[in-house]
């Protein structure tokens, strides 16, 4: 455990890593907030060192399962309106369905002519109903380590919990670092109340600005709530502030659980079960590694060696004639096809992750590759970019592959610079005739052979999306073929609103401006619908995917044609 050093009355100091921190006996200190069982900051802290001892050489859900945590899918049967929920050890069985959530919504608006609505998503509110207590998972077979059940601390905590008052706090992660919680100097003050136990998974509106029929006048009005924790209402007029009856769906996908109080862990309750520090950054390492799991068995996905201790994950057998999607994340402690640590743990697989990205690739018979751009270290992520491009692009040559973008964060910035590297030559300029969305490349100036494999590279890339990317046009300003592709029709751009402003609608254009255009030039630009960073690649992937799609089809035509 952390050195536990002399205190007075009901307060300790101690140490949390190597962070000196205050310590206080109420759970809803500012200074600590005590896991679900523990009675006091000593007992906290023991239990954290004990548990990071014991998953310490443990990985995926063999570690989770350790620590009293497993990922369950969980299914919404639209027939009866039951939750379905599966829980299994690795591997997860997940179906790869297309149907979206889009065409889902059009189909259920064609169902009824009552009226649509757009949905307006707001922070704060609480489920429609919760159970008056916590119900205990009789087959829970944890150790006597994790097996709070059986122990006087659980039956305390079920006590504490029970008489909780709930707190409509959120988090907010909307900055660069794509995930980072780890400690915060200003943590809010957040208590549990018994709603966030509930078996069942808290409602939550549709996290998009969709057209939707009303699915029946009886049902009471519901408190709009997101799985989020999102400010992603609409801002004109009065309708930001109201809330379509009926209209409610339940989350599903993979999600984390806690097995031996059967709950579900949200942004409101997960500091009872995972402590902030080196417990966090603990558990995030093994929801990734699941996380990867599930995308490597949904994807036909194998690890692939880069050298210098690069790696990135690749469809098996790739075959350099079908396209391509790659995906690259941002910077931070995130692991490869993962957007957010944090929302991964609270918000599940899905909204976090490139899974649905993947899913949806394969079903396109496209091939995939994930790159792994913190693999070695944040400060080596240029490096770790540059490496993975070269090995699985530029050293295979001149291919039939098509390559399908999406860059996220720090990676549009990393991708571009690769790029501008890679295609330009203050010496030798190549010359450039304009095709139509992707620049085609006269070959009678470019005799240097480094050049001309990265304009080889440049010419199979049809097509990006950049979701809060920070990469700079004026980079490109002399560089006329890679300029073409990022502001071009090519490329789409999703942003997220900041928190202070007006929520912005999903899919609306973004205001014209002149630092805007200075920055990205005339790139197609949209809202992602939300002020969070790291959820932008989720809320706007219908967008993306029409874009990829749009410029698929026209790729084929194109060859048809030629």
């Amino acid at each position: 455990m952390g050195n536990l050093l002399s205190g007075k009355g009901n307060c300790w100091e101690g140490t949390s890593g190597n962070k000196k921190v205050t310590f206080t006996d109420e759970s809803t200190s500012k200074h600590i907030k005590l896991l679900f069982g523990c009675n006091n900051a000593e007992e906290h802290l023991e239990y954290v060192q004990e548990m990071c001892d014991l998953i310490a050489d443990k990985h995926g859900a063999e570690g989770l399962s350790g620590l009293g945590l497993e990922f369950r899918y969980i299914t919404d049967k639209e027939e009866d309106g039951n939750s379905q929920t599966k829980s299994d050890s690795m591997p997860f069985s997940s179906p790869s369905a297309e149907l979206s959530l889009r065409q889902k919504l059009q189909e259920e608006a064609k169902k009824n002519q009552n009226g649509e609505y757009s949905i307006p998503i707001q922070d704060g509110g609480e489920p429609d109903h919760a159970p008056d207590h916590v119900s205990i998972s009789d087959d829970s077979n944890s150790d006597d380590k994790t097996d709070l059940k059986k122990s006087a601390r659980f039956q305390h905590a079920i006590s504490e919990l029970s008489s909780a008052d709930s707190d409509d706090s959120a988090g907010d992660d909307n900055n660069d670092n794509d995930d980072d919680v780890s400690i915060s100097d200003e943590e809010k003050d957040i208590s549990y109340g018994v709603r966030e136990m509930s078996i069942e998974p808290s409602e939550f509106f549709v996290p998009l600005g969709e057209p939707i029929s009303r699915m029946g006048s009886d049902r009471s009005l519901q408190t709009a709530t997101t799985m989020f924790s999102l400010s992603t209402h609409e801002s004109r007029g009065s309708a930001a502030s109201k809330s379509p009856d009926g209209i409610a769906t339940k989350p599903s996908g993979h999600l984390l659980f806690h097995k031996s109080s059967n709950t579900q862990i949200t942004e409101k309750n997960h500091q009872l079960f995972i402590a902030h520090g080196k417990m966090y950054d603990e558990v995030a390492r093994l929801c990734t590694e699941c996380a990867q799991h599930v995308m490597m068995k949904e994807g036909n996905l194998e690890w692939q060696s880069l050298g210098d201790g690069i790696n990135a994950m690749v469809t098996r057998n790739r075959s350099f004639r079908r396209p391509l999607l790659l995906i690259v994340t941002g910077k931070g402690k995130v692991g490869a096809g993962i957007f957010s640590r944090r929302h991964l743990m609270t918000n599940g697989i899905e909204t976090s992750t490139a899974l649905p990205f993947v899913q949806r690739a394969i079903h396109r018979k496209m091939d995939v590759a994930v790159l792994d751009p913190n693999g070695g270290g944040g400060q080596n992520a240029m490096q770790c970019v540059q490496t993975s491009l070269e090995r699985l692009f530029l050293d295979h040559g001149e291919t039939d592959e098509e390559v399908y973008i999406l860059a996220h964060s720090m990676a549009g910035s990393q991708i571009v610079r690769f790029l501008h590297d890679k295609t330009f030559d203050k010496d030798t300029v190549p010359k450039t005739t304009k095709g139509k969305g992707v620049p085609t490349i006269a070959p009678s100036n470019a005799q240097d052979s480094h050049i001309q494999t990265g304009m080889n590279f440049l010419q199979q890339i049809k097509a990006v999306a950049f979701t809060d990317s920070n990469h700079n046009i004026n980079w490109t300003k002399h560089n006329r073929p890679l300029k073409d592709l990022v502001e071009g029709p090519s490329s789409l751009y999703i942003k997220s609103h900041k928190v202070h402003e007006d929520a912005k609608i999903l899919g609306e254009k973004h205001h014209d401006c002149d630092f805007w255009k200075h920055r990205f030039g005339n790139i197609k630009t949209i809202w992602g619908g939300t002020h969070e960073h790291a959820l932008t690649n989720y809320t706007g992937m219908e967008h993306i995917w029409e874009h990829f799609d749009e410029i698929m089809e026209q790729s084929g035509e194109d060859q048809t044609s030629g």
